[in-house]
């Protein structure tokens, strides 16, 4: 689903192509077990640019984080980068 050359933003990392983000994601599975993310709502598209609300929660059902990623895909479909903003705690 992603671009070989994929780029993905968030406040934790600044990776470039899929040889960054897959060792990425597997790093997050190993450190952070249990933790899911899930989309909430409808994706909204306009134009190749596409914004997804998600939340994190816990393997006990507790919110972790939630926020929102801007993707922006590529003229085949494929995600070309993806940005994530994560909302701000309420303790912050």
């Amino acid at each position: 689903i992603a671009a070989a050359d994929v780029v993905f933003r968030d406040r934790y990392s600044m990776l470039d192509g899929l040889a960054d983000l897959l060792p990425h994601i597997a790093a997050s599975q190993r450190f952070m077990p249990g933790i899911r993310m899930t989309r909430v709502g409808a994706v909204r598209h306009c134009q190749g640019s596409v914004l997804a609300e998600w939340t994190a929660t816990s393997s006990d059902g507790r919110t972790l984080m939630t926020g929102t990623n801007v993707f922006a895909l590529g003229s085949d479909g494929k995600i070309q980068s993806a940005t994530g903003f994560a909302a701000p705690s309420p303790t912050s």
